[in-house]
């Protein structure tokens, strides 16, 4: 009988080689010790930390869709002269994050 468990981790650069030397690929996402499947499995906020990086950075094109971070930008700056905003807990913090800001997981959540 095959047991089953998991490694939850970061994405920092360690794990991200230890999932390499482990072999873990999209289509593999477990290793094999003594009949044990253990599944490697990258912690949930900080895939949205990774993203939003990303989204800084790129457009993410669909098939048929356009998403930029130029219109949160826009949005945020046409929010932050309204009394009332939609979004009254986004911050600069969220739109140009500085070097450790873009560190912290809270941010991109």
């Amino acid at each position: 009988m095959v047991s089953e468990s998991g490694i939850i981790c970061g994405m920092g650069s360690n794990n991200i080689i230890l999932a390499n030397q482990l072999g873990i690929t999209q289509e593999n996402s477990f290793f094999t010790i003594n009949d044990a499947n253990i599944f490697f499995i990258y912690d949930v906020p900080h895939i949205f930390k990774a993203l939003r990086n990303m989204f800084l950075k790129y457009d993410f094109i669909f098939t048929e869709y356009h998403a930029s971070f130029k219109y949160i930008k826009e949005f945020y700056e046409e929010d932050s002269k309204c009394n009332i905003r939609l979004a009254p807990k986004l911050t600069n913090s969220h739109i140009t994050p500085s070097y450790f800001e873009e560190m912290k997981v809270r941010y991109a959540v």
